[in-house]
């Protein structure tokens, strides 16, 4: 009997060790496969965040005066977007959207630009009122008036022309304003002055009245 027991015993003890190495690699396992979808998961995150390169063919040349004003709105704007017109925190697959990884396809920075944002924000920056800016233009580079950003020289002029105008039409309002207040102040005097003048006679009338009452 104490021989059977003692072949018993080892046989057990190889059982349980079996079972555990068993129950330990099923573990590892599992751990290792859920690390990995974990990790796949993450890859997945990352690409979808980055903005794959997109070569530009045959871009529109963009002039001199629209890329002053694409400057100005990246820089007004510089707290939403980034220098490529883009959300702040974009990333790309390149670090730039700009060229692929080798250098050999390149994309001109305005051209980019406009193509990302087709509304052309920047556009819309002057006064509906004051109609084109003028077609034909110098090729100088000068700073514009205001907030107007840069432009050439003769765009320069025709704001300047513009503001005057829009500060003589003020002024001319002003005037046409100014005797119609007067005439509203002087009428609003007189009505006054009529109310108390009658309220004057009502008065000294209840008087005589009181007067030649008491008399007789």
């Amino acid at each position: 009997r104490l021989a059977s027991r003692a072949m018993k015993i080892p046989a057990l003890v190889v059982a349980v060790a079996g079972a555990f190495l068993a129950l330990n690699a099923t573990g590892s396992n599992a751990r290792k496969s859920a690390k990995a979808a974990s990790k796949l998961t993450q890859v997945s995150v990352i690409k979808t965040d980055i903005l794959k390169f997109h070569h530009l063919k045959n871009p529109k040349a963009v002039s001199l005066e629209e890329k002053s004003l694409i400057d100005a709105w990246l820089y007004a704007q510089r707290d939403e977007v980034n220098m490529f017109g883009d959300a702040r925190g974009t990333k790309y697959e390149h670090g730039t959207p700009l060229k692929n990884e080798d250098g050999t396809k390149r994309n001109d920075k305005y051209a980019y630009v406009k193509w990302r944002r087709s509304d052309a924000p920047w556009i819309a920056r002057f006064p509906k009122h004051w109609g084109e800016e003028p077609a034909q233009q110098t090729r100088d580079y000068v700073k514009l008036p205001g907030a107007y950003g840069f432009g050439s020289g003769t765009l320069k002029r025709w704001i300047e022309e513009k503001m005057a105008e829009d500060e003589a039409a003020a002024a001319k309002e002003a005037a046409a304003a100014s005797p119609r207040r007067d005439a509203e102040k002087t009428s609003e005097t007189t009505r006054e002055e009529v109310v108390e003048a009658t309220s004057a006679d009502a008065a000294t009338e209840g008087a005589v009245e009181t007067t030649a009452g008491e008399g007789a």
